[in-house]
């Protein structure tokens, strides 16, 4: 982080000190409720979700503050029209609808749950179905979706330090400091003093993003596709590895092996009418599958003309070989028990899973998306005053305990012997004396 002091690591060697200035980070993240990847993504680029938290700096007019707290609403839709306001901390008993919980709530973000955990919402509209009524209704109460529309900062908390210079009509003006509790209008006019907030990304972290044009969209997860050289050289292209294409046209292979089995042997329970029968020939529990679909793979996809490589299906030359593969038959309930998965999702009698649609997304577009992976590089002062820039941070170690002979360009100092009313800035730092 900016302002922390480091080193290089040199083997058997004593290295200068410094203290660094500035930092690029460059983020892969996952586009929220897709199953898409931008890689290689400046943190400058990115946009908190929420404006305001907790310890920010922030200015309004000529007066300086910290936040001590904040409250946020979310705007809640539902499918019947009806709309409802509450508080974001309220919305602990509700889950995503993919059945996963989120820590973190952002506009379009899909939510299910009861409707109980309603009861202290503001209708902005109601309907039959989805109102305060209903909502407070005694005993147990239905179900509900509903989707995310807007999160809004409904009131900020500021502990105000100090007032700037700022000209007055009269100095005997008494100017009070701006009230303690901001809302409304004021909090639009808030501003967060933090230039350093691209430096704090994390993994895990949820933010907005415009799509640009020369991204690369993969479904490859970095995990997948991680490359060495990428935490070293801070131009290295964006590629997807053979081993990643490789395990995901594994994985592939295996949902849509696991998806014909399924469908085959549904059909083969239908055509014997649930009936046991003597097992004449073994062929029938066997399943016959061509090598060239094996390999079959969803391609990459990518914005724009440059970076990435895709992931095109690999054939095989000939018509394919046939293989058996053993069907492993379940009991009287099989054919039933087929139709859902272990996560209790609906399955077509093909094969084929019935899920939430997935969102699309164009250039120019603003996503909410999360950090999956971080790369950073330093721009650190050394001690004789040079500045170096692009440093990967895996080359610096951080230095936490300082003896008061350590000086820094910037420090001012007063000579240890002699006339100690003279008072200089240092400009350079001879660190082996």
């Amino acid at each position: 982080m900016p302002g922390d002091v480091v080193r290089r690591l040199i083997p058997g060697q004593k290295s200068q000190s410094g203290y660094v200035i500035d930092m690029d980070v460059y983020s892969h993240l996952r586009v929220l409720r897709t199953n898409k990847y931008i890689y290689n993504v400046n943190s400058k680029d990115l946009q908190n979700i929420e404006k305001f938290e907790a310890g920010q700096e922030v200015m309004l007019d000529s007066w300086l503050g910290r936040v001590e707290s904040v409250i946020i609403d979310a705007v809640l839709v539902f499918s019947d029209g009806a709309k409802c306001q509450i508080d974001q901390n309220e919305l602990y008993s509700f889950d995503e609808k993919q059945g996963k919980f989120s820590e973190f709530y952002y506009p379009g973000q899909e939510m299910k749950g009861p409707l109980a955990g309603l009861a202290e919402a503001k209708w902005l509209h109601s309907t039959l179905r989805h109102s305060h009524k209903a909502a407070n209704k005694k005993g147990r109460t239905p179900q509900v979706h509903f989707s995310i529309e807007k999160i809004v900062t409904r009131q900020v908390e500021v502990l105000w330090i100090f007032r700037g210079y700022e000209k007055i009509e009269s100095p005997d003006i008494v100017v009070s400091p701006p009230p303690r509790f901001l809302e409304g209008d004021d909090v639009d006019k808030l501003h967060v003093l933090d230039w350093f907030s691209h430096c704090s990304i994390q993994m895990g972290d949820c933010m907005f993003y415009r799509v640009k044009n020369d991204d690369v969209v993969s479904s490859v997860p970095p995990w997948k596709a991680y490359d060495p050289k990428a935490a070293l050289v801070k131009e290295c292209p964006v590629r997807v590895e053979r081993e990643a294409e490789s395990q995901n046209n594994l994985d592939t292979t295996s949902a849509s092996y696991s998806n014909q089995s399924a469908a085959n042997d549904t059909g083969e329970d239908e055509d014997n009418g649930g009936e046991d029968g003597d097992d004449d020939d073994d062929d029938g529990d066997y399943v016959d599958i061509f090598d060239n679909e094996e390999e079959d793979s969803e391609p990459e996809e990518k914005l724009g003309a440059t970076g990435g490589h895709n992931t095109g299906s690999r054939n095989r030359g000939g018509g394919g070989s046939k293989k058996k593969h053993c069907l492993h038959k379940g009991g009287a309930g099989g054919a039933n028990s087929q139709r859902h998965n272990k996560h209790g999702q609906h399955v077509k009698p093909n094969g084929k899973r019935t899920g939430p649609k997935e969102r699309s997304f164009k250039a120019d577009d603003i996503v909410e998306v999360g950090v999956e992976f971080d790369t950073s590089w330093a721009t650190v002062m050394w001690q004789d005053g040079t500045i170096e820039k692009d440093i990967p941070s895996a080359e610096l170690f951080p230095v936490h305990h300082l003896d008061e002979l350590e000086f820094f360009p910037g420090d001012y100092v007063l000579p240890n012997i002699g006339n100690r009313k003279i008072m200089a800035a240092a400009a350079a730092v001879e660190m082996k004396q």
